[in-house]
């Protein structure tokens, strides 16, 4: 009987030190991703005011998902604070109301193009036609930050036909792709819903 209770106090410590590590390689990748593309790229969790990122302040207690990537096409106007991005838009209300309660929430999201502040998507789309090594050193950018997220290819999920386009013909034969709506076009935060809805509902993630 003492044998069987040693066993199973040493089991417990086992799998509580397994449990702390992991932790702690979570929080420490976290912090990684914040302080290496915190300026362009988000989780896809809010506090009730959107803009208030103090929700990040307690990064231990962040509830993410790795397995499906949100992605935009660029910044629209320079990122001042970490997680920032996807934050502080008059229409980042509609992404938080989308997937708010559904598997999405805590979702990584990022922007294709980086460092190219831009509001008009149009002109964006033109300079990196014009310019196909700026394409390709952000489509390579932009693998290796998605494998420093998920190294198991993740799902992406693309909001906008600009930036659904360049995945579709960078990366089509690596990642399963879906689209969405972007949240600031013309459409409500519920048929936005609806719409990670219908994708939900054909993909297989915890």
């Amino acid at each position: 009987m003492m044998i069987v209770k040693i066993i199973i106090k040493n089991l417990i410590i086992l799998i509580t030190i397994i449990l702390l590590n992991y932790i702690k390689m979570n929080i420490n990748k976290i912090i990684e991703i914040r302080d290496k593309y915190g300026h362009q790229s988000s989780w896809g969790i809010w506090n009730d005011k959107v803009s208030d990122l103090s929700i990040f302040d307690n990064i231990d207690e962040l509830k993410i998902n790795n397995k499906c990537i949100l992605v935009g096409l660029n910044i629209s106007k320079k990122i001042d604070k970490p997680f920032g991005n996807f934050h502080s838009g008059r229409n980042d209300y509609k992404l938080k109301y989308a997937l708010k309660d559904t598997i999405l929430w805590g979702s990584y999201i990022t922007d294709i193009i980086k460092d190219y502040a831009q509001k008009i998507s149009g002109k964006v789309m033109k300079y990196v036609k014009d310019n196909p090594d700026f394409l390709e050193e952000n489509i390579n950018s932009f693998e290796n930050e998605i494998s420093e997220i998920n190294n198991e290819k993740p799902i992406l999920i693309a909001m906008g036909n600009d930036v659904y386009k360049l995945l579709k013909e960078n990366l089509k034969d690596d990642y399963i792709i879906y689209k969405v709506t972007h949240y600031s076009a013309f459409i409500n935060q519920y048929e936005l819903k609806e719409e990670f809805s219908k994708i939900i509902s054909k993909i297989n993630i915890e």
